[in-house]
């Protein structure tokens, strides 16, 4: 009995021990990585101005360590030399290709505009939201008459 006692009891630290194990992830741009995955980070640009002038585009690789965060392993995955005058235009490059883009959730997106929009016309000053009715109606030329009612209304009470 003392025996199953003890085997049920390293069942169950395996058991814990590979829950935790699985658990163990790095997240980077919306995905998840396991332990000793590698990424290449987004680029970095220095430029050197003056004589001779250079740019040198540079981007690590990092590693998923065990304690879920990203370590520096000392290797780089570009390394890329160019004039300083053509240093930005080349780094914008290689962005679009190491530098990850986060998914868009346009709903969220929307949902988000629709309630600032909301809190500033409900908190801004009476000046303000006449500027913001001012350009809505030039955007919306048909909205004339009700426009015209809506800025006589805000220009003649102060705020």
């Amino acid at each position: 009995m003392h025996k199953l006692a003890g085997l049920l009891t390293l069942v169950f630290v395996l058991l814990q021990s590979g829950g935790t194990a699985l658990a163990q992830i790095c997240e980077y741009a919306g995905q998840t990585f396991s332990p000793g995955a590698t990424i290449c980070e987004c680029p970095n640009l220095r430029v050197v101005r003056g004589a001779g002038g250079r740019g040198e585009i540079t981007s690590r690789r990092l590693a998923c360590s065990k304690d879920q965060t990203w370590v520096n392993t000392n290797s780089l995955c570009l390394i890329a030399y160019t004039s300083a005058d053509h240093a930005e235009d080349a780094f914008r490059k290689f962005q679009v290709s190491y530098c990850p883009r986060l998914p868009v959730n346009h709903a969220e997106l929307l949902k988000a505009i629709t309630e600032e929009t909301e809190k500033f016309f409900t908190l801004a000053p009476r000046s303000q939201v006449l500027v913001a009715v001012e350009a809505i109606c030039r955007r919306f030329a048909d909205l004339s008459e009700p426009c015209k009612t809506m800025i006589e209304a805000l220009s003649a009470s102060g705020n």
